[in-house]
C-alpha cells in the first residue's frame, strides 16, 4: 500500500481487500469495547438519574419549607409590629392628632339662597306637571 493521494486507487483487488478486512476488525474490536464500556457505565447512570431525582424531590420539598418558615415570619413580624403600636398607647385613652381650628364665618345654611332655589325647583315642578298633563290630553 502506497502513503501517495492516489495510494487507494492504485491498490489491487486484493490490497483493498485486505484493507477492507483489516477495518472491519478494528471497528469490530472497538464495538466490542465500547459496549463492554456501555455495560460498566449503564448502571452507573441509572444510579446517577436515581439520585438526580431523589436530590431533586429534596430540593422541592426544602423549598416548599423555606416558603412556609417566610410566610411565617412575615406574619409573625407584621403581628409584632401590631402588638408595639397598641402597646406605645398604655393610657387606654384617644388622643388627638391635632386640634379643630375656629371657623372665621359661621358655616350655617344661608336661609335667601336656600328659598331661592326653592321657588325655582318649585317653578320648574310645576311647568312640567302643566306641559306634561297638557300632552296627555292632547296624546289620548
Amino acid at each position: 500500500m502506497s502513503g501517495g493521494v492516489g495510494g487507494v486507487a492504485e491498490m489491487t483487488g486484493g490490497e483493498g481487500a485486505a484493507v477492507l478486512a483489516s477495518l472491519q476488525e478494528v471497528l469490530a474490536l472497538r464495538q466490542a469495547s465500547l459496549e463492554e464500556e456501555l455495560a460498566i457505565l449503564e448502571p452507573q447512570i441509572l444510579a446517577t438519574q436515581e439520585r438526580l431525582q431523589v436530590a431533586t424531590s429534596e430540593q422541592k420539598r426544602l423549598q416548599g419549607e423555606q416558603e412556609l418558615a417566610f410566610g411565617t415570619y412575615t406574619t409573625l413580624g407584621r403581628t409584632l409590629d401590631e402588638v408595639m403600636i397598641t402597646a406605645e398607647d398604655t393610657t387606654g385613652q384617644v388622643r388627638l392628632a391635632s386640634y379643630a381650628g375656629v371657623a372665621e364665618e359661621p358655616a350655617g345654611p344661608r336661609k335667601s339662597m336656600a328659598m331661592g332655589l326653592s321657588a325655582f325647583i318649585a317653578c320648574l315642578a310645576s311647568v312640567g306637571w302643566v306641559i306634561g298633563r297638557q300632552w296627555w290630553k292632547t296624546a289620548i
